[in-house]
């Protein structure tokens, strides 16, 4: 592997990681996560009598939660789109160094079992056997395409020797 290609790598799996992040923050601006986690903590750790229940006023709960919680949603929204153009930044570079095959099946692999890893650890997304048989076909088809596509290129420089 040249040094080109090694540095086209580079910037291929930073393009995947890029993407991934786009997708996770996509989830994140999509859920109620954070909300969910300060309406626990304050449930559990502030106690807001009112004096005429002796229980804690919840509907305050929610008041308090929705802006931190609306912050960080448009935040991650906001940061898809950073990601996003980080992403296409990073894959354009590779592309400038290997080949488009081989940067997109790079970028593509590096994006699909990131986001899939991250969401199984953050969001407790079931991935099944089926979902790693089918990821496992979509890269060995990759692959496959890449490997035929160098043979044709080796073939049709042999024919112009």
């Amino acid at each position: 592997m040249s040094a080109t290609s090694s540095t086209g790598f580079h910037w291929s799996v930073m393009a995947g990681v890029f993407a991934a992040c786009a997708s996770i923050s996509a989830k994140f601006a999509m859920s109620t996560f954070i909300h969910d986690v300060c309406f626990e903590f304050m449930s559990s750790s502030v106690t807001d009598v009112s004096p005429e229940h002796s229980t804690p006023s919840k509907l305050n709960y929610e008041h308090i939660c929705y802006y931190p919680s609306m912050l960080f949603r448009v935040s991650c929204f906001a940061f898809v789109f950073i990601c996003n153009g980080l992403m296409w930044t990073f894959f354009t570079k590779s592309l400038q160094l290997t080949n488009s095959l081989t940067a997109t099946i790079i970028n593509s692999s590096v994006n699909l079992f990131l986001t899939a890893l991250v969401g199984w650890l953050l969001f407790e997304e079931v991935l099944n056997t089926m979902w790693v048989l089918g990821s496992a076909f979509i890269v060995v088809g990759l692959v496959i395409i890449q490997k035929h596509s160098f043979e044709q290129t080796a073939l049709s420089q042999k024919k112009h020797l």
